[in-house]
């Protein structure tokens, strides 16, 4: 689809979480078996669930259980009202069987429930405990409820307050809004369930405008995406939470905020931080071996430099027009340099990026200073694309 680039990104975003799925209790199940309205049962129950989860929590299972019996025989009245109301003559045929069944039912629950309810058992934060929010809108705290078997509960009641840190806006329900920088410890609460974790305000402002496209080529490893985010401070912020989405997923995969070659084309990201979106163009292309086989989406040369100190290496490349991306690992007189010889070259878009043309046969050279220095070897980054 959306860690410096940026480093301590965490794959954690503030979106909706997915709610627990609906499961049918033993009473339910008894329910139907004697014949009772599906809707009517699916009513009364769904409410009940998500009250009897939050009780088990606050006041032990007990006390749920015998609560939760209590309400299903109280709900009886409404349930022979309405069906008196609306029913056939055959359905009031079964009421008395169905009245019998609510009886049975609530004494099978002391013993059904702790097997067919879903219970709240911990509170899950973020990544290793830590809540990232680049957002300068108000948010929802993303804790989630989870049962013995790790799955996600849709349990409302969860209540937050701040234990230390920064000074911060955040209500009892868990709505927070990051206006500055800065830490705070949080702890979320759920009856007898508690969690601390750690929230980490990075309200972002805007990002730096990509210019260009982040060129990749078939069988090399993933790339974290270039996300330059600037804070509300005005200074570069690493720490980032989002998501990303892919335009064609067959021509590069996504894992995170890290983007894999798939197969040549070209294709965009759609990446969400904090509310702003970043959109980066992406090419993909494929290897060849020299520059009389180049064909549209194909590099002629595209590799990691390793130099050793005064050597030179070249790339013969025949007539035509090409785009050559080159950079060096280390800067000054220490830098890997770039040369043609017989081609007219000229900055492309950015300080990485040359267009040449190329008359007759002509070289790229790339070469490692002489001087001496404690690296014995020079790195740097070199693609030869033709047009």
């Amino acid at each position: 689809m959306m860690t410096p680039l940026p480093r301590h990104v965490h794959g954690h975003t503030s979106g909706p979480k997915p709610a627990a799925t609906y499961s049918q209790s033993t009473a339910e199940r008894l329910l139907h078996a004697i014949g009772a309205d599906p809707r009517f049962t699916e009513a009364v129950f769904g409410d009940l669930a998500e009250e009897y989860a939050l009780r088990v929590a606050r006041d032990g299972a007990a006390s749920a259980r015998w609560w939760y019996g209590c309400e299903v025989l109280r709900s009886a009245p409404n349930f022979v009202s309405s069906w008196l109301r609306y029913a056939s003559r055959h359905e009031r045929a079964r009421l008395t069987a169905v009245l019998g069944g609510l009886v049975l039912t609530s004494l099978v629950l002391v013993f059904a429930l702790p097997a067919d309810t879903e219970i709240p058992t911990r509170l899950f934060a973020g990544t290793s405990d830590t809540v990232i929010v680049n957002s300068q809108t108000w948010e929802q705290l993303p804790v989630r409820v989870l049962d013995s078997a790790g799955r996600n509960l849709k349990v409302t009641g969860v209540r937050y307050r701040q234990i230390s840190g920064a000074p911060l806006r955040m209500s009892a329900a868990g709505l927070v809004k990051c206006e500055q920088r800065g830490d705070a410890l949080v702890r979320a609460t759920l009856g007898a369930l508690s969690k601390d974790f750690m929230l980490r305000c990075r309200p972002i402002d805007h990002f730096v405008r990509w210019t260009g496209a982040l060129s990749l080529v078939v069988g090399d490893p993933a790339q974290q995406l270039p996300v330059k985010a600037v804070g509300v401070d005005g200074t570069p912020e690493t720490i980032l939470a989002g998501t990303a989405i892919v335009g064609d997923s067959d021509v590069v995969s996504l894992d995170g905020l890290s983007v894999r070659p798939k197969t040549p084309g070209g294709t965009m990201v759609y990446v969400w931080i904090g509310g702003i979106v970043a959109i980066i163009p992406i090419m993909v292309y494929k290897r060849v071996n020299s520059s009389a086989e180049l064909r549209e989406m194909e590099y002629f040369a595209v590799s990691p430099l390793r130099l050793a100190r005064g050597e030179s290496r070249e790339w013969p490349v025949l007539p035509g027009k090409y785009f050559v991306s080159f950079r060096s690992d280390t800067i000054g007189s220490a830098a890997l340099t770039f040369s043609a010889i017989g081609a007219k070259c000229s900055p492309f878009g950015d300080a990485y990026t040359y267009f040449c043309t190329v008359a007759k046969s002509a070289a790229f050279v790339v070469s490692a200073p002489a001087a001496t220095s404690r690296a014995h070897e020079l790195n740097g980054y070199l693609a030869i694309r033709r047009q």
